[in-house]
């Protein structure tokens, strides 16, 4: 004869739902952690843009520019909290950390000037560091962020 155990099969109801509730859990952190990032655009006439925003916890925020091989980016950040800031830049194709042009976890800069290496989409990531997220804090940035020619050829 065939027995059903109805505290068991329970059990695997709510193991089973609390599967399901981490799952999307964490797909829904997933798809927040990776947000669009947003297209800088240069003012008219103009060769630079300021970027500003707050994070909060385990925001983090993106923006994305298209650059040429040779041309000088200067990046300037700015915050009152500067040291709860981590700061990517990095070629979109290729997102590794392995890739940063700048990553301010590892050498704390938050001034970088530099040629950039190839031509095409490079995104600038900000978020608050591990600690302070945890905690629900906050973070307000300012950003400079300026493109000018390379050197010519002599």
């Amino acid at each position: 004869m065939f027995r059903i155990n109805a505290g068991a099969c329970a059990s695997r109801v709510l193991s089973l739902l609390a599967v399901v509730q981490f799952i999307v859990q964490v797909t829904g952190t997933a798809a927040n952690a990776a947000p669009t990032p947003q297209e800088v655009h240069f003012k008219r006439g103009e060769s630079f843009a300021i970027l500003q925003g707050t994070l909060k916890g385990w925001d983090l925020k993106e923006y994305s520019l298209r650059a040429n091989k040779g041309q000088r980016l200067r990046l300037q950040v700015t915050s009152r909290r500067i040291n709860w800031l981590i700061v990517r830049l990095y070629p979109a194709n290729q997102s590794s950390g392995d890739n940063d042009l700048l990553n301010s976890d590892n050498n704390n800069m938050f001034k970088w000037e530099g040629p950039l290496p190839a031509g095409g989409e490079y995104v600038l990531r900000l978020f608050i560091r591990r600690t302070e997220a945890r905690r629900g804090g906050s973070v307000n940035y300012r950003v400079k962020l300026a493109i000018a020619p390379g050197e010519q050829p002599k």
